[in-house]
């Protein structure tokens, strides 16, 4: 079994994970307030690189179920599906952000996050519905057809457009 290791290439444990709070929920609300700040040496590092990094070595690991049964699908160009890449880099940033709280944090973390998302993903009709892992298909579903939104139509009025 290949014990994982951080980004920073530190031996893994399980109490390495629960260390400190601050740079993912720090880079986080800098990303939502367009702030920035010089980073600072204090901060822990990411466990992982990125969220490929994260997929490879965490995500799929632990994911193991059938392939390309009646329920399960995957893809293994997952990062080419828009809902994907979206839902694994939030699962990416949750993971960062709450295996430095301690405690529960990464038990919650796994109800609330991995198992959800993961099952959304790989769900019948899910995200990777058109695609095979074990057989090497990769189609991507089209977009709905959607109409664009009129200019100034959702920054006035009430709250979901004009509705009567």
């Amino acid at each position: 079994m290949t014990r994982m290791t951080p980004a920073n290439g530190a031996p893994a444990s399980t109490s390495a994970l629960y260390t400190g709070l601050g740079a993912a929920a720090d880079h986080m609300d800098d990303q939502l307030t367009g702030s920035s700040s010089p980073p600072d040496a204090d901060e822990p590092q990411r466990w992982f690189s990125g969220v490929d990094t994260f997929v490879d070595e965490f995500v799929l690991p632990q994911w193991r179920y059938r392939l390309d049964t009646e329920d399960v699908r995957w893809c293994a160009r997952w990062w080419e599906h828009t809902a994907a890449l979206g839902r694994l880099e939030a699962l990416w940033e949750a993971f960062e952000a709450m295996r430095l709280e301690g405690g529960a944090s990464l038990s919650t973390w796994y109800r609330n996050h991995f198992d959800v998302h993961m099952t959304v993903l790989t769900q019948r009709n899910g995200v990777f519905h058109r695609c095979s892992a074990e057989r090497g298909v990769h189609e991507q579903p089209p977009v709905w057809p959607h109409e664009q939104v009129p200019p100034g139509f959702l920054s006035t009025g009430p709250i979901g457009g004009n509705d009567e």
